[in-house]
């Protein structure tokens, strides 16, 4: 791949959660798989509501992750620099993309293609082994995280209950006496 040799390919992708622990020689394998691509700035590379069929390793430049909501205005949700990924679970499932992806400035990208990493996958079961168990981790930990920011935000909404119950008996009180007077 242009400008890219492959021990720093390989370095790439051992840092990536749900490829790491494998050896060299599978990660010569996953290599041919990857194909190069460039994007000018502010192009979109995920469109939220499409089909999910690869996943992209930020090279060079930065992206910004977007959620569209029922009002269709744009909710930002995160910037990703080099080395950070998105849209692995397209490797995984057949769900319509959960995000948009745009370019704020050059972006270069890996982009593994989910048909591609089937045939690997099929063909190399300590590969498949490997990034289903990594898969498994990586949705436990985001899973624990997602209870622990729910546990956390329901706390924070009895916080913020109780603070507007006791406005509501101030305001019934003040409505009692300012009745009182008129």
């Amino acid at each position: 791949m242009e400008n890219y040799n492959d021990k720093e390919i390989i370095g790439i992708l051992g840092n990536i959660p749900i490829f790491q622990g494998l050896e060299k020689t599978d990660y010569a394998e996953i290599l041919p798989l990857l194909r190069l691509e460039k994007y000018p700035p502010g192009a979109q590379i995920i469109r939220e509501g499409a089909q999910g069929d690869s996943m992209c390793i930020i090279i060079r430049g930065t992206v910004r992750v977007t959620k569209t909501d029922e009002s269709e205005v744009e909710i930002p949700l995160e910037i990703l620099y080099p080395g950070s990924y998105f849209g692995e679970f397209s490797l995984v499932d057949n769900m319509p993309r959960s995000a948009n992806v745009i370019g704020i400035d050059e972006t270069e990208l890996f982009r593994l293609e989910k048909r591609d990493f089937d045939a690997l996958l099929s063909k190399n079961i300590t590969i498949a082994n490997a990034f289903y168990k990594n898969c498994l981790e990586v949705t436990f930990s985001r899973f624990r995280t997602i209870i622990s920011n729910f546990a956390f935000s329901q706390g924070d909404l009895r916080v913020t209950s109780s603070k507007l119950d006791a406005i509501n008996r101030d305001l019934s009180l003040a409505k009692t006496i300012q009745n009182y007077f008129i």
